[in-house]
């Protein structure tokens, strides 16, 4: 799992999330030392993070992983996966190509800008940009345009930057075919796996041992700052139902002034019939294909009705039973060949056949609505419920901040929970790592909530459930265990560690063995082990069949040959230990898969290439730069 997980954060660090760190990345300058020693947590050069957005950005961090992956992320598995040093790389990296982006005087003009923006598919409404959908995102999220610009024109900035650098990265034909063999070289392995557990014949930690692992790894067992606060929830339905129903002026209004958000493109209903091919399928089965959807269209046109024809010939099992009909679609819904036979037909008429990547077709347009704004009559009823909400919305706001205003004055948020016939939500003591379920992804809730004092009431937080009113009950600081608190878990710990020592000692043994000359199907009978066999695997597979992620096994793997079969090393993966044998290995290239694959491949080796390029420069940079970390703030 850590394997995995190092692998793919290195890859989503580095290419896939730039533009993320960006929104963290800001400029400070303080006139008073003291200050700035206390708020500042990263320079490179004169370029500045503050203590607040590096803790926020690791948090967010800390959520990401733990949505896509469900781990525990305790802070042990937090230093292996090295999540801290992956944040302070890729933030001194991003910060090293803004300062490039200062020196070569690059800059986005406002129209760049404003495209960028308008292309954001959450900022999109049948295609198009819509401002107030802008201005509802950014509102959700806590930003103000401005903020939410200004990030995205760095985050601009950056990727110019890199295409500068990146600019001219070009490679050979000979290159490009050595690198296509490298990738789809196979290898098949046999293996002999060694569990721990099953080493039960190990000495029990001694005292000392106990104190020394103790003595050297107290932090691990650190019990962190808990916090148990009690809250209560203003949900919007609640609002809503007191809400008096818009007038019909109001709706029309609402329709007049923000018409473009009822726009809609052209529109086509039609009924189709398709005739099934394989993309595999030989020439004679595509002719064969293409003759019977040729008879049935002739059947149609010597006027057979269409529906009756497709619900006896058509092998789309989705709409044959409705006579082939698709209801009403826009541009870009369905395969591009379909699409452009479709609109080009007029109401009543019958295409001809049509091929696509799933078959031959036959198109019938029953109807065109062309491109414009919906009715009103049509759209009343969603306006009336967005303005039901808008206003239940607004009201929910006051009431939210009046009730907070008094609560700082009273700090009695039972009493207040009493009157407003709301329940008061008592919290058990939870930690940064794991907030309460309601509120676990609310960062500036988490960093509100932990620098409160005891009794002091926190800024309402909003989600999409409602707001929420917090007051903070009670505190514990963290605190390290005693020793006999904690003495069984480290006993267990020693004893797994010694269980691992001595299965890895017994593969080195077999190891030892089989350089004697002794069979790997002899090792496998004194041991009373199985042979196993992988299957073939690529270098770009990430999993190794029946043993798991490691890139340090995989490695070796391919560096195998039949004259010398066995690595001289063991693995551990997972919570097991390997011995590995190439059984066979195939590097032969397929030149027709090659040339069929050779400009999509290339697109993808200069892209790797160019990462890599990046990376050199990256490295030079940060040798030349001043770094440095504020000694004065603790590491999240």
């Amino acid at each position: 799992m850590l394997s995995v997980l190092r692998k793919y954060s290195r890859t989503i660090f580095i290419y896939f999330i730039p533009f993320l760190i960006i929104s963290f990345v800001l400029y400070f300058g303080w006139a008073d030392i003291r200050e700035r020693q206390e708020r500042w947590m990263l320079k490179v050069n004169h370029h500045t993070i503050s203590k607040e957005d590096y803790r926020k950005y690791y948090n967010q961090l800390l959520a990401y992983y733990q949505k896509v992956y469900r781990l525990d992320l305790n802070p042990d598995l937090i230093e292996k996966l090295g999540i801290k040093q992956q944040l302070a790389d890729n933030l001194i990296n991003e910060l090293l190509l803004l300062e490039a982006a200062e020196k070569t005087k690059a800059s986005i003009s406002r129209l760049e800008l404003e495209k960028s923006i308008e292309e954001i598919p959450g900022f999109q409404r049948n295609g198009k940009f819509d401002a107030q959908l802008y201005k509802e995102a950014l509102w959700q999220n806590k930003l103000t345009p401005k903020q939410f610009e200004e990030d995205q024109l760095k985050g601009l900035l950056i990727s110019r930057i890199k295409n500068l650098i990146t600019d001219g990265t070009k490679h050979s034909e000979k290159e490009l075919e050595e690198w296509f063999i490298w990738e789809h070289e196979k290898v098949n392995l046999e293996f002999l796996e060694l569990d721990p557990d099953a080493f039960t014949q190990v000495s029990s930690p001694k005292d000392q041992e106990i104190r020394d692992y103790y003595s050297q790894h107290k932090e691990k067992f650190r019990v962190p700052e808990t916090v148990k606060v009690g809250y209560i929830k203003f949900s919007p339905q609640e609002f809503e139902k007191e809400e008096a129903s818009p007038s019909f002026e109001e709706i029309e209004n609402y329709y007049k002034s923000f018409s473009e958000e009822f726009w809609e493109p052209r529109k086509l209903h039609a009924r189709h019939i398709l005739i099934k091919v394989d993309q595999n399928a030989s020439e004679a089965e595509k002719a064969e294909a293409k003759k019977k959807a040729e008879e049935i269209l002739a059947q149609i046109k010597g006027g057979k009705p269409f529906e009756l024809m497709a619900s006896i010939y058509s092998q789309d099992s989705a709409t044959n039973t409705k006579g082939g009909d698709l209801g009403f679609f826009s541009p870009g819904q369905m395969i591009k060949e379909f699409e452009v036979a479709a609109f080009s037909l007029k109401p009543g008429e019958v295409s001809n056949i049509v091929k696509t990547k799933l078959g031959f077709h036959i198109i019938k347009v029953e109807e065109i609505k062309e491109e414009g704004i919906k009715p009103l009559e049509e759209v009343k009823e969603e306006i009336r419920e967005h303005l039901l909400k808008e206003r239940a919305q607004e009201r929910m706001k006051n009431e939210v901040y009046r009730s907070y205003r008094m609560l700082l004055k009273t700090k009695d948020i039972k009493r207040l929970a009493e009157e407003k016939n709301l329940s008061l939500v008592e919290t058990k003591y939870f930690s940064r790592e794991e907030l309460p379920m309601v509120l676990a992804n609310l960062e500036e809730f988490k960093e509100d909530v932990f620098r409160a004092n005891l009794g002091e009431i926190i800024p309402p937080v909003y989600t999409s459930e409602g707001y929420y009113i917090v007051k903070v009950l009670d505190k514990k600081k963290s605190y390290i265990p005693s020793l006999e608190e904690i003495k069984e878990n480290i006993v267990a710990q020693l004893t797994k560690e010694a269980q691992k020592k001595a299965a890895r000692q017994y593969g080195v043994d077999l190891l030892k063995k089989i350089k004697q000359g002794v069979s790997f199907e002899e090792i496998a009978d004194q041991g009373k082990l199985v042979i196993k066999e992988t299957g073939f695997f690529t270098r770009k597979d990430d999993y190794i069949p029946k043993i798991g992620i490691s890139p340090e096994l995989s490695v070796a793997a391919f560096t195998l040959r039949p004259e010398a079969p066995f690595s001289g090393q063991v693995f551990e993966v997972g919570d097991k230990i390997y011995l590995i044998k190439l059984k066979a290995k195939e590097s032969a290239i397929d030149k027709e898969d090659f040339w069929g694959k050779k400009e999509k491949f290339g697109l993808r080796y200069l892209s790797e290439k160019s990462n890599q390029q990046l990376a050199a420069w990256l490295k030079n940079a940060r040798e030349q730069a001043e770094v440095r970390f504020n000694p004065r703030v603790a590491s999240p």
